[in-house]
């Protein structure tokens, strides 16, 4: 469910919060006013939820201000709502706008002055939908939406959207109502006088010519209202930009934009398997996947060149935006997995609910079962606790997708800056792991992960050998636990420095032996990790499995494991813009799976 739909917000004649040094008014961008709407299924009201859970408020602090919707060059913007003003006043989504000094936002400025209504519409895309069929007529209501552009448009939607006035009696801002409106101290007389000067400022309002304006002319008020309307509706249906679309997608719509997301990930990255269905899409360019994609919407694509495909597939209700970073996810996430290194294997993976600092509760062994005695007593047993902790934090990277590689059918951004940025991602998790062993952090005890007074750190520095290997793996069974308890600590796993990478292999080779001296101890019982990130070229390190033993920890936020990617048609870019961000922390919990020898 990703369209925008285009509603109208109505303002009254008052218009008392308009500042004209600055340029300034207070606008009602949307309330929860129903809007009619038709789909297959016959008509449904559809009602945007006002509260601060259903509003998304990503792009709050950069809404621009278009021309009746026209998002194609700088100069159909008119202005922008103001950072830091959009708010909830009354049950209604509320915002200042501030016009530009285009000749455009001058003509804007001196209606406002001139006490002319101005209306608003909102683009905006829908996440979340309730229904309810309890009524007439069903009720969506959009319980999570994200406003991307509010415009200055001729028809209305929704008449309770309104330019807002200060109120006198008021420190905040009132919302008049068209049955309460704010009036002067001693208000003119009411006129009905609707002549050819209040005919030709609508119809210059609204866009229509002079040829327009001459053919209508003669008709009565209502008559010419009705006939603006059915103008503006009948250019709304021949507009393609902006064309009313359902916002909720069909299965086949849902199936087709997979198939597509494949297609287009597989043509990038060769290594991914295409499946059947998605083989009809495999030889897509951009443009025919922006093709496709506009035409499943109702949008004809006929007698367009492939610039104006792209341009109309990245700029209006279609899902061209998120197939791009669809794609893009399942490239990063095939990259990714073959970035990770044999590191990881000696340490914990979890998840982190927020970027608070955790502690990890690192508790005794059980105490030892005893004999229950003659009146069947049981003695009771306790555990002694002790804490350590770590934060994750947030990593990433903006880079865009250009409109003219989108017309060339430039796969860079797939085949090179995806896996790139994924390997990146890889190797920061590899690095930061690494420096976390390098560097022997003080834990709560006061005192380094590797220590003598900890039982993992070699007294002299040796060799690799089988002698030194068989001096770490009886200091690791000897590990004792918080209450002096010995917990048996079985090593795994032999860490090395690709330095040490030959005599590793050597010393863990499975020899034949004609005698049981020269038998080899290690052969087949430790697995070899070559951590080329390592500081230390002599250093090695003996580590038991960390479902055993806490040790060495890392953490993803949760729900986000791994890089994950945000795509959005640039406005500031003429493209796409892609970022990438990583979620990512660790630390040590305990010293006991862990043995150190400095080497020679």
């Amino acid at each position: 469910m990703s369209t925008i739909e285009l509603l109208s917000r109505k303002s009254p004649a008052s218009v008392s919060s308009l500042d004209i040094e600055s340029r300034t008014v207070d606008v009602t961008i949307a309330t929860e006013t129903p809007v009619r709407r038709t789909d297959w299924e016959g008509p449904f009201d559809e009602v945007l939820e006002i509260s601060a859970n259903a509003v998304d408020p990503t792009r709050l602090d950069s809404l621009p201000l278009l021309d009746s919707h026209r998002n194609l060059s700088m100069d159909m913007r008119l202005g922008s709502i103001l950072p830091g003003t959009v708010r909830i006043v009354g049950g209604e989504l509320v915002g200042t706008v501030k016009l530009s000094r285009s000749p455009a936002g001058e003509r804007i400025l001196q209606d406002l002055a001139d006490g002319h209504r101005l209306s608003i519409s909102v683009g905006y895309k829908v996440y979340k939908f309730s229904r309810d069929e309890t009524a007439d007529v069903p009720v969506l209501r959009a319980t999570r939406w994200e406003p991307y552009e509010v415009s200055a448009v001729c028809i209305p939607a929704d008449p309770e959207a309104r330019t807002r006035s200060i109120n006198s009696n008021s420190k905040g801002l009132s919302m008049p109502t068209p049955n309460n409106e704010e009036q002067p101290a001693n208000p003119a007389p009411e006129t009905r006088q609707f002549g050819a000067k209040q005919k030709r400022q609508l119809a210059e309002m609204c866009n229509l010519d002079d040829d327009w304006y001459r053919e209508h002319a003669r008709l009565g008020e209502a008559a010419f209202r009705e006939a603006v309307i059915n103008e503006l509706a009948d250019r709304q249906e021949a507009n393609e930009v902006f064309p009313h679309v359902d916002t909720r997608q069909s299965a086949r719509d849902v199936n087709r934009l997979q198939l597509q997301v494949e297609a287009l990930a597989a043509r990038a990255l060769p290594t991914i398997e295409i499946s059947d269905a998605a083989r009809e899409f495999r030889g897509f360019s951009y443009v025919d996947h922006a093709r496709t994609v506009l035409e499943s919407g109702g949008v004809s694509t006929r007698g367009l060149v492939r610039s104006e495909i792209i341009e109309r597939a990245l700029h209006t209700t279609s899902d061209f935006p998120m197939l791009l970073g669809d794609g893009l996810r399942r490239v990063l996430r095939e990259s990714y997995a073959e970035t990770r290194s044999d590191l990881r294997r000696a340490a914990r993976q979890s998840n982190a609910p927020d970027f608070r600092k955790r502690t990890k509760l690192a508790l005794s062994e059980a105490a030892d079962l005893e004999k229950v005695n003659e009146h069947g007593e049981f003695t009771h047993g306790t555990f002694s606790e002790s804490g350590e902790g770590y934060a994750i934090s947030t990593f990433g990277k903006i880079f865009s997708i250009t409109r003219q590689s989108l017309i060339n059918d430039d796969l860079g951004a797939f085949t090179f800056i995806t896996p790139k940025l994924a390997k990146a991602a890889g190797r920061f998790e590899d690095v930061f792991l690494s420096n976390l062993i390098s560097s022997n952090p003080i834990l709560s005890d006061g005192k380094a992960v590797f220590h003598a007074d900890h039982g993992n750190l070699a007294e002299s520095g040796g060799a690799l050998s089988v002698s030194t290997l068989s001096a770490a793996r009886l200091a690791l069974r000897k590990q004792t636990g918080l209450k002096n308890e010995r917990i048996n600590v079985i090593p795994t796993y032999l860490v090395v420095p690709s330095e040490l990478e030959t005599i590793g292999e050597q010393v863990l080779a499975e020899i034949a032996s004609a005698t049981v001296d020269t038998v080899n101890p290690f052969s087949k019982r430790l697995q070899l990790i070559i951590d080329p990130y390592l500081d230390d070229e002599t250093a090695w390190y003996l580590a038991a499995q960390p479902s055993q033993t806490e040790a060495l920890e890392y953490a993803y936020l949760e729900g986000a494991e791994g890089p994950i990617t945000d795509t959005r048609a640039g406005f500031e870019i003429d493209g796409l813009e892609v970022k990438i961000r990583l979620d990512f922390g660790g630390g040590w919990i305990d010293h006991r799976g862990w043995y150190k020898n400095p080497g020679v």
